[in-house]
C-alpha cells in the first residue's frame, strides 16, 4: 500500500516480480456474489445489486438484518429492500417551486429486480461488480470496488436520468439507501468546517461530504464526491442522486451524472473513525505518475506536517493572493478545543495571524517559531488561517 505525507509526495521503484500476490477470493453464484476482502464478508445480490450481507470481521458483527434467507422454525424470508446500496425510485406529489422545498412522498419503490450483475475484475488489490439496469425511461450502470485491504466499499454510479416531471408525472427523485443494523442511530453530517447532529427522522438535509449513523462503539458514514441531499430514519441512511424539480426548469437533472460515493464500517464514533480525514482523501485521492528517480525522493517545496490534537486538519495550502507567502487554513473538526502543531518550516520561517480572506492581522503579535514549528491553540469549530513566508 503507498502511503505519502500530506501536500507531499512519495517515489516508489516498481520492478517486475516472478511472485505472484493472491488475488481477492470471489465466489458466484447464481443469486450471489460473496467477496472475501481483509475486512469484510460481502455478498451482492444479482438481481438488484444491493449487498444483502456485510460481515464486518473487525468487530465480528453483520450489518444487514435480513438481506438473505435464514431457515428458522417460524419462517425463511429476506427483505432486499432492507439492505445496503438499494436503488430507491422516490415519487413526491406535485407542487410549486419544487427546486426550492420537498413536499409528500407518495410512492417509494425499491429497485430490487432487474439488474444484470457480474465480476469484471479481480487482482491482489481490488475486485470489482458492474450493475448493470434499466428502470422506467433511465439507465443506472455501477461499478462496485471492494478493496483487499482498505476497510471500505467504493460505488462508481452512472445514472441517464429521463424521468419527466410535472402535475402527471409529480417530482420522481432516485435515492440510494443504506439500512445497516446498528443499537445506536445518532445522524451527523458535515458542514461547512463542522459537522451537525440532527433527528433521524427521515427529513432530507444538506451535508458536505459525509454523513455517519451510529454511537459511541459503531457506525457507518457515507462518503461522497458532490451529492448533498442526505435523509437518515433510525439506522437507514439515504442519499439522493438526481432529482427532477419542476420548477423553474422542467428539464432539471435530466441529462447523464456520473456520482462516487462510499460505504465505511467502523467501530467507535465517526471522530475517533477519522471519517472527516477519510472524506477528504475520498474527494482528493493521491494521483500516481511517472517520475525521474532520485534514491527515493522527489524534489518538492515546503509541506507542512502537522501533529496535536487529532481533530485539528489542514484545510488548505495555497498561494496568497498577493505575493510569494503561503496561506496554511487549519480547521478544528471535532468541535473540541485543541492544539495545532505545525513542523517542518525552514529556518527564517514567519508566521502570521490572518482573516479568512487572507488579510494580515497587525495588532496580534507573530506566531512564534522554535526549532521550526509553532503552535496554535483552537477552539471548537475555529478555522485559522496562518500566513506563513519560507
Amino acid at each position: 500500500m503507498a502511503r505519502a505525507p500530506a501536500f507531499g509526495t512519495a517515489a516508489y521503484t516498481v520492478q517486475e516480480d516472478d511472485h505472484e500476490a493472491p488475488s481477492i477470493e470471489v465466489a458466484e453464484g447464481p443469486l450471489y456474489i460473496t467477496v472475501e476482502t481483509d475486512a469484510f464478508t460481502v455478498r451482492i445480490h444479482r438481481p438488484s445489486g444491493a449487498i444483502v450481507a456485510l460481515q464486518d470481521k473487525r468487530a465480528g458483527r453483520e450489518l444487514v438484518g435480513f438481506g438473505t434467507r435464514r431457515g428458522s422454525d417460524y419462517l425463511d424470508s429476506a427483505r432486499v429492500d432492507l439492505a445496503l446500496n438499494v436503488m430507491q425510485v422516490v415519487d413526491e406529489r406535485f407542487h410549486d417551486m419544487s427546486a426550492w422545498h420537498l413536499d409528500d412522498v407518495t410512492a417509494e419503490t425499491s429497485l430490487i429486480d432487474g439488474a444484470a450483475c457480474e465480476v469484471v475484475e479481480t487482482g491482489p488489490v481490488r475486485a470489482v461488480i458492474a450493475v448493470k439496469r434499466r428502470f422506467r425511461q433511465s439507465r443506472l450502470e455501477q461499478r462496485i470496488v471492494l478493496y483487499k485491504q482498505l476497510p471500505r466499499i467504493d460505488f462508481e454510479t452512472i445514472v441517464d436520468w429521463r424521468e419527466p416531471s410535472g402535475r402527471e408525472h409529480g417530482i420522481p427523485n432516485l435515492k440510494v439507501a443504506f439500512n445497516a443494523r446498528l443499537g445506536q442511530a445518532d445522524a451527523w453530517y458535515e458542514t461547512p468546517y463542522a459537522a451537525a447532529l440532527r433527528p433521524a427522522d427521515g427529513q432530507e438535509v444538506p451535508a458536505l461530504r459525509w454523513a455517519d449513523v451510529g454511537g459511541a462503539d459503531y457506525g457507518v458514514a457515507l462518503l461522497n464526491d458532490g451529492r448533498f441531499g442526505h435523509d437518515a430514519l433510525g439506522s437507514r441512511l439515504r442519499l439522493t442522486l438526481v432529482r427532477s424539480a419542476f420548477d423553474p426548469d422542467p428539464m432539471s437533472d435530466m441529462g447523464e451524472h456520473h456520482v462516487r460515493y462510499s460505504l465505511v464500517p467502523h467501530s467507535d464514533d465517526w471522530r475517533k473513525a477519522g471519517i472527516t480525514r477519510l472524506a477528504a482523501g475520498f474527494n482528493q485521492p493521491l494521483i500516481a505518475r511517472p517520475a525521474p528517480h532520485e534514491g527515493g525522493r522527489l524534489n518538492r517545496a515546503w509541506s507542512p506536517r502537522l501533529t496535536g490534537s487529532p481533530g485539528i486538519l489542514i484545510a488548505a495550502l495555497k498561494r496568497a493572493q498577493h505575493g510569494a507567502a503561503l496561506v496554511l487554513r487549519l480547521q478544528e473538526s471535532f468541535g473540541e478545543a485543541g492544539e495545532a502543531v505545525v513542523e517542518g518550516l525552514p529556518q527564517g520561517s514567519h508566521a502570521q495571524n490572518a482573516t479568512i480572506t487572507e488579510e494580515v492581522i497587525d495588532d496580534i503579535p507573530d506566531i512564534p517559531i522554535h526549532d521550526g514549528r509553532f503552535r496554535l491553540q483552537m477552539r471548537p469549530w475555529q478555522v485559522a488561517t496562518v500566513v506563513v513566508t519560507v
